[in-house]
C-alpha cells in the first residue's frame, strides 16, 4: 500500500459520488469532522485509518441498504486498483428531502 492519502481519499470520493442514489459525502454527524486531511487539501466524508476506510454519505434512493451495499463495492474496486487491502465502512449520515416523498408506506406507524 503505498497510494498516498491524497490519491486514495480523491479514489474513494469519485467512486462513492458515482454510485446512482449518493446525493452527496458528508464530514458525519459527531463533533470530529470525517475527512481525511493531507497537505494542500481534505476530503470531507472520507476516513482513513490504518485497517478501513470509512465513507460517510447522504443517500438520495430507495432501498437505502442496497444503494450503501452499491457504495461498498464501488469503493471496494476502488481500493483494489490502487491495491489496497483495507476493508470498507459505509456510514449512511443522512438522507436527501427528495427522497422522503419516496417513503415506503407504513402500518401503524411502523415499517
Amino acid at each position: 500500500m503505498s497510494t498516498d492519502r491524497e490519491t486514495t481519499a480523491r479514489a474513494v470520493a469519485a467512486a462513492a459520488l458515482g454510485v446512482p442514489g449518493v446525493a452527496g459525502l458528508t464530514g458525519g454527524r459527531g463533533a470530529v469532522v470525517a475527512a481525511t486531511n493531507f497537505p494542500g487539501g481534505r476530503v470531507v466524508g472520507v476516513r482513513l485509518t490504518p485497517t478501513s476506510v470509512w465513507v460517510h454519505v447522504v443517500l438520495g434512493r430507495w432501498p437505502l441498504n442496497l444503494v450503501a451495499d452499491e457504495v461498498r463495492l464501488a469503493v471496494r474496486s476502488a481500493l483494489d486498483d490502487l491495491q489496497d487491502p483495507r476493508t470498507v465502512e459505509v456510514v449512511v449520515d443522512d438522507l436527501d428531502e427528495s427522497v422522503l416523498g419516496d417513503l415506503p408506506a407504513t402500518r401503524g406507524g411502523l415499517p
